[in-house]
């Protein structure tokens, strides 16, 4: 298989497999007062202080670990409901924050609007907020579009407005692909993952600013500050910590490797004389993920046409898949609704070699033409 899917699951790290046997062999409930179980809670709190270390938190600082991306962002917005304020979002979140805003029965729903191809501003976000807002998330990375948000010119012009708004941004695409400092950002509560950066699934964190009490979903326990009941995923947080900690040395390397395939990519695109086109390329972006159309095509039957080739691509969010509807967030950044049904998503890791990229390319190129001139979707004989 070739993947052209990192961003729904990247790769693990060869330090989960060099450090599975250490992992396991700690298995203990971090919460117990034996020798075995504070050995547990060692090896927890060192995973946490590595976390803190690469996204830029202080130490004053609340790292969360939760079971992922989707339930940090849930335990974000929970915060709205329970303090009994207006939320706002952005239309082109991911589904997670779209679906947990419209399910959490929340006072009010605010959805941000932007123009289509042009970024949303701190003007146009000030704009359509009311007066008693409360709580606000904006997402750092697309996750489907592959662009990058100034989360950070946001954050200032709502605190500036607005001191006492809580700001949550959604960075779990952008996490092990950029620098990224929570403090820097000025935000208030921020989401990531542990298998968007090579540790395994099922784990991630909510970091959350100092003087922010995080309230749980769930009271039945004191773990995790309070904020996430029930025993910590050890061998989840041991791995996500241990490739957390291994970013600073590799993060820029890694940076210009996903550059390099990105920049290949769209090379290749433009030399295949194919109706393929890319989505939004005057944004800033992340440096592994191509947003795609194709004119006439139809992007669940490219996924399916390029799956029985072996080669691994997305339309939409690996968390809605299998759903009919069209992509809210492409939908949200000013696509019609046939070109974001045509639309499909590549996203690049950084163990892939130039020369898979070529051969994943060359499949995706056969797939498309497949799909336009309405042959079958079968793999050949």
């Amino acid at each position: 298989m070739i993947n052209f899917d990192a961003n729904a699951s990247y790769p693990l790290s060869p330090l989960v497999r060099e450090l599975a046997e250490k992992a396991f062999a700690e298995h203990a409930n971090s919460s117990s007062v034996h020798r075995a179980g504070q050995r547990a809670r060692m090896l927890l709190e060192e995973a946490r202080e590595s976390v803190r270390l690469a996204i830029g938190a202080s130490s004053l600082d609340q790292i969360i670990f939760t079971s992922g991306a989707t339930e940090a962002n849930i335990l974000a917005l929970y915060q709205a409901k329970f303090k009994g304020v207006p939320l706002a979002i952005s239309a082109f979140e991911h589904s997670s924050v779209y679906m947990a805003a419209n399910n959490l029965g929340l006072p009010a729903v605010v959805i941000i609007k932007r123009e289509r191809a042009k970024q949303l501003t701190a003007e146009q976000l000030l704009s359509q907020l009311p007066e008693n807002i409360g709580f606000i998330s904006i997402i750092h990375g697309g996750n489907e579009s592959g662009e990058l948000v100034d989360v950070k010119n946001l954050a200032e012009a709502i605190k500036n407005s607005y001191p006492n708004v809580i700001f949550h941004t959604d960075a779990s695409q952008v996490f092990g692909k950029l620098p990224l400092s929570f403090r820097e950002l000025g935000v208030d509560l921020m989401t990531i993952s542990g298998h968007k950066i090579g540790a395994p699934a099922g784990i991630g964190a909510l970091i959350a600013k100092s003087g922010i009490n995080v309230a749980p979903v769930v009271m039945s326990g004191f773990q995790e500050g309070g904020a996430r009941p029930g025993t910590e995923n050890l061998v989840g947080t041991y791995f996500f910590g241990k490739v957390a900690g291994s970013l600073k040395g590799e993060l820029l390397d890694r940076k210009r490797t996903l550059e390099n395939l990105k920049e290949a990519a769209i090379a290749l695109i433009e030399e295949s004389g194919l109706p393929i086109v890319p989505n939004f390329p005057e944004f800033p972006s992340l440096p592994n993920t191509l947003s795609l159309s194709i004119n006439g095509g139809d992007g669940d039957d490219l996924v399916v046409a390029c799956d029985l080739e072996g080669v691994l691509i997305s339309a939409g969010s690996a968390c809605s898949s299998g759903r009919p509807e069209t992509s809210s967030a492409l939908l949200g950044m000013g696509l019609s609704k046939e070109e974001a049904d045509s639309t499909v998503r590549l996203s690049f890791h950084h163990y892939l070699t130039e020369s898979e990229l070529r051969v994943g390319m060359k499949i995706f190129f056969e797939c498309v033409s497949r799909i336009l001139e309405k042959q079958p979707i079968r793999k050949r004989a």
